[in-house]
């Protein structure tokens, strides 16, 4: 399943944009202009969970899912 047919997730949305939280936390990486290879890189990796049955939701309250292995800055995953 494409994570825009699952949940309404735009790639330039400022009333909640995650790629800003996800990239200061993440080791320092070239993400692209406005964040672009991170937001394609949620955007597979959810594709990625959801074709392994690994997508956990709670309806009306939220969604797990793993995506990939993006390392902190304190080296933990």
């Amino acid at each position: 399943m494409k994570l825009n047919d699952f949940i309404w997730m735009p790639f330039s949305d400022s009333r909640d944009d995650y790629r800003n939280d996800i990239a200061k936390a993440a080791i320092n990486e070239d993400w692209g202009h406005d964040l672009r290879y991170l937001y394609d890189y949620v955007r597979d990796n959810f594709e990625i969970s959801h074709k392994q049955g690994k997508v956990r939701t709670s309806p009306g309250a939220y969604c797990l899912f793993r995506a990939g292995s993006l390392v902190t800055r304190e080296g933990s995953r």
